[in-house]
């Protein structure tokens, strides 16, 4: 009686490697993700994103005074 995995040829280094490979690739992303994931949510870049908005809040605001008031 064969041993199934050795009729699927899972221990071959071809397959080895290529399991190697892909799992390199899998856990590179992964890293990255994370990394991207811890900068977008540190403090500095919320509170950039918060001051960004809240100077187009203002800006539109002003235009609409200054619409409403005549002034140009």
């Amino acid at each position: 009686m064969t041993n199934p995995m050795d009729r699927m040829n899972l221990h071959s280094d071809k397959t080895k490697k290529t399991m190697l490979i892909t799992l390199g690739a899998v856990g590179g992303v992964t890293a990255l993700g994370v990394a991207a994931a811890a900068v977008w949510n540190s403090r500095q870049l919320r509170m950039s994103r918060a001051v960004k908005r809240t100077g187009k809040v203002l800006y539109q605001v002003g235009t609409a005074m200054r619409n409403v008031s005549g002034v140009e």
